[in-house]
């Protein structure tokens, strides 16, 4: 017999007959292949499915039952049982394509040497039925089929168990088996790496024919697409995986491990820093609880690494930052960048911003202009934190220049770099025009395109000359010149722009302001109807033309495709324009991971406590006070003025207003038929019981009826329509989320009752007080939701009472009516914001008008000063 297939099966009934399917549609003689299916406890159908296939099927199968002992034990009940030639494992929710084990068969018969094969694996999309070719190690087989001596391929690794054939001989004469103990990933990897180790060279076959389809769970419930939250893989994969094998991978003699396995290590913790560095992240509570243990590990780890794998390692994106971590955070020697990024270059006045890195005490610093030792005129350290501690330092400043600059550190001139990716320098004389405009170029992919992807570029790109020459035109310039553009979402406006552009027509119409919102938008209509003609679609030919002629871009959101628009690829750069971000709230989380890479000119915030948690010392965010100003937010303009014409008697609202779970996201992928069913398991949530017990408390509602108000509830859109059939009591008000009305229920609100949703500013800046339902804190501060902990303490800064069950909101909420805001909470109101005059949005524009040119972030500091020059 040429195969056997071990496959552990566990509670996957509903994927069992796609898995039966691709295996029954086999090209090979069906007497090739043995299936050895073991049941590892399943509660549901598993196992009968199976026993009717191994009467039913085309394939000698056999069915083994055990208790549930993870897939490890699944699997090591398994192989004993094998008799095939080769063995493989592939998990019970995936499909292979039919030719698959024949493409086997025929690679090892061609390559009798090959001690495993590597098949290709591709993702199968739960959700959309689609198989991409998307995974992270899809460049492993761009290079057809090939054996290769891993020894001698640094770059190369394979640990997909599922994906892989080994051959069973040498599984039985190790007796190998899967370390139980590895959970909840890296068992695999773990079993191949050692069984690699035990042959005499590591030939593996990548055999790209040969397709093994993953499926990405809709519901995320794979054990591989859960574990990051599984704090098991901060400890025991740490030490009985990654430092086992690469332990086992160091030869007598020999300082590190053998470089391949050095590299698939690297890839695997290249998981757990991206996670670090979202901005949700699954793994950011375990972590923080676990980060002793888990840098205990990892500084084991590095013991094995060579430095010069982790510098050159570039199987997947590997940033910078954790190249610095590995390589330096973790020690306790002193160390710096040998060079400083230039970030920013500004011409009109010439400006630049500067950066580098460091562990320890901060280098010397001298900055030198035309030979003159000057001090920044803006300066700051940001902290880049891993594990909920600070493991790095960057300096970051402005200095204020006419001519050559030359940065010290520690006594020695430093080269100057585009990024910290980028080993490209910067030369510190002027470059000639000729090379400068040869520097900007774009590089393009014209040596990999098609005749016919050819043809329809050079459409695209006669179109998009066409479309320049226009934009340069003088009625277009006479129309759209030194433009101000300005939009909050492409779908909808009604938020902070949209008030702004609304006072830049009423009180400033010697500025050229324009807004832009998608044309189907509700928004645009409704513009248009109020008389307002300057108001432009998303991507239409006009809106092109705005932005090829547009000074400034100022949003509300900074979603891609707001300050990087690909319609605009090719006909404009986003450079060209400074980006006012003028925020959609105030912040209150840490939210730098994803702010800290947008080109922002200008950063409106709205009180102290904000600007101070982005610019000062020790904050995460890369900007500076040169461009965060403390300005308060156009919304709160147009708040105030509601607020300003309700009586006392419209303030009739305990205003709840809950957000989302994003665990609860999988009940919104249900079926419209569903919707008893969905509403039935939605209302046994931890959530539903406490928010829908609020608003039907009787307790709060004689407290509401004493005191002349009703409960007004407001839903996140989610939850809303998981709940859009729900019978309320006849004193709760149902209101939506509904455009310019959101500011006028705010203002109605006398109490708001909330959870971690920053929407409690609106009533603090109305100085109205905030009861914090926090009856799941653990579970979202853990990361499990959306966001990271930042400056803002709940009980310390809080604008009112923070409870943690049903019981206590109802107490909040009666005390607050009967007898009023403790002092304690008056005073934190009072200061929270410092204007509250209704002037925010003057202010903004004046920033706005103060914003100096901005040059591409890319370009060296005497590169921009030449282009200044040759500009003129």
């Amino acid at each position: 017999m040429r195969f056997s297939l071990v496959t552990a099966v566990y509670n996957v009934e509903s994927y069992l007959d796609e898995f039966i399917a691709s295996l029954e549609a086999q090209t090979i003689p069906h007497g090739e292949l043995e299936v050895i299916a073991v049941d590892d406890g399943s509660s549901d159908g598993s196992a009968e499915r199976l026993e009717r296939w191994a009467r039913e099927g085309t394939f000698d199968v056999r069915v083994i039952r055990k208790e549930n002992g993870g897939q490890g034990s699944a699997r090591n009940a398994g192989i004993p049982l094998a008799r095939g030639e080769w063995v493989t494992f592939i998990d019970p929710d995936d499909t292979v394509n039919p030719e698959y084990f024949e493409h086997v068969s025929r690679f090892v018969d061609d390559h009798p040497t090959t001690e495993l094969v590597a098949t290709n694996r591709l993702v199968h999309m739960e959700k959309s039925g689609r198989i991409t070719a998307t995974h992270p190690l899809k460049a492993h087989f761009a290079y057809g089929a090939e054996l290769l001596d891993l020894d001698l391929r640094a770059d190369r690794f394979f640990g997909s168990v599922p994906a892989a054939f080994m051959r069973t001989g040498r599984l039985h004469a190790s007796r190998l088996t899967f370390d139980e103990r590895i959970r909840p990933n890296f068992e695999d990897g773990h079993f191949v790496i050692h069984y690699l180790l035990g042959c005499e060279r590591p030939l593996v076959g990548f055999l790209p024919e040969a397709k093994y389809y993953y499926r990405k769970r809709a519901t995320g419930t794979s054990s591989m697409q859960s574990s990051l939250a599984d704090p098991r893989r901060f400890t025991d994969v740490m030490e009985f995986g990654y430092l086992d094998v690469l332990r086992a991978g160091t030869a007598d003699g020999e300082r590190y491990a053998r470089p391949w396995i050095q590299t698939y290590v690297l890839y695997e913790l290249s998981w757990v820093l991206k996670s670090e560095d979202a901005i949700a992240s699954q793994s950011a509570g375990v972590l923080r609880e676990l980060a002793d243990e888990f840098v205990g590990h990892l500084r084991s780890l590095l013991q094995h690494l060579d430095p010069a794998v982790i510098k050159t390692y570039s199987t997947t994106a590997f940033a910078s930052h954790w190249r610095a971590l590995l390589l330096h955070g973790l020690s306790d020697t002193r160390w710096h960048d040998e060079f400083v990024v230039v970030r920013q270059t500004e011409l009109f006045p010439r400006r630049v911003k500067f950066s580098y890195r460091y562990v320890g005490e901060q280098p010397t610093e001298v900055v030198r202009h035309r030979g003159a030792v000057v001090e920044p005129e803006v300066a700051k350290t940001r902290s880049i934190s891993f594990f909920g501690r600070t493991m790095l330092y960057e300096r970051i400043f402005w200095v204020k220049a006419r001519g050559e600059i030359m940065i010290e550190l520690n006594g020695r001139v430093v080269e100057q770099r585009g990024n910290y990716e980028n080993a490209r320098t910067f030369a510190n004389s002027p470059m000639q025009a000729g090379r400068l405009i040869k520097a900007l170029a774009p590089v393009g992919d014209a040596a990999r395109r098609t005749p016919a992807k050819r043809r329809a570029v050079r459409r695209e790109e006669r179109k998009k000359a066409r479309e320049r020459r226009l934009a340069d035109s003088r009625i277009v310039r006479r129309l759209f010149g030194n433009a101000w553009v300005l939009m909050d979402r492409i779908t909808d406006a009604d938020d902070s722009a949209e008030i702004l552009f609304r006072y830049l027509r009423a009180k400033r119409r010697d500025i050229n302001a324009w807004f832009v919102v998608a044309k189907d938008s509700p928004d645009f209509a409704r513009l248009r109807r109020e008389g307002y003609k300057r108001v432009v679609a998303h991507g239409s030919l006009a809106w092109r033309l705005l932005m090829c002629n547009a000074d400034h871009m100022i949003s509300s959101h900074i979603d891609r495709p707001i300050v990087n628009p690909p319609q605009l690829r090719g006909l404009v750069s986003p450079e060209r324009w400074r980006f006012t971000f003028l925020q959609h709230g105030v912040i209150k989380d840490d939210i730098s991971r994803w702010l800290n890479g947008k080109p922002i000119d200008l950063f409106v915030t709205s009180t102290q406590d904000e600007f101070d948690s982005i610019v000062q010392d020790g904050s995460p965010y890369v900007f500076t006070s040169r461009e965060v100003r403390l300005t308060e937010l156009p919304r709160f303009d147009r708040l105030r003025a509601i607020a300003g014409q309700l009586h006392d008697e419209e303030k009739d609202l305990v205003l709840v207003a809950p957000t989302w779970r994003q665990w609860l996201a999988p009940l919104l992928g249900r079926d419209a038929g569903e919707g008893d069913r969905t509403f039935d398991e939605f209302a046994e949530t931890e959530f539903a019981r406490n928010w829908l017990g609020l608003v039907r408390s009787q307790r709060v509602a004689v407290a509401c009826r004493e005191a002349g108000v009703r409960i007004g509830l407001l839903p996140h859109p989610n939850m809303a329509r998981l709940m859009r059939n729900v019978d309320l009591p006849d004193h709760v008000e149902r209101l939506a989320y509904d455009g310019g009305s959101i500011q006028r229920t705010f203002a109605r609100a006398r109490v708001l009752v909330t959870d971690h949703s920053s929407t409690a500013f609106n009533a603090a800046y109305l100085e109205r007080p905030v009861v914090y339902f926090h009856f799941d804190a653990d579970r979202v501060l853990r990361g499990a939701h959306q966001g990271r902990p930042g400056y803002f303490d709940y009980e310390r800064d809080g604008f009112g009472p923070v409870v943690l069950d049903l019981a206590a909101a109802e107490d909040a909420i009666v005390s607050l009516l009967r007898d009023g805001v403790p002092a304690e909470y008056e005073q934190r109101l009072a200061r929270a914001f410092p204007y509250r005059d209704g002037r925010a949005s003057a202010r903004i524009v004046k920033a706005i008008e103060k914003l100096p040119r901005r040059v591409r972030s890319t370009m060296g500091v005497n590169e921009a000063f030449e282009l200044g020059r040759l500009s003129r």
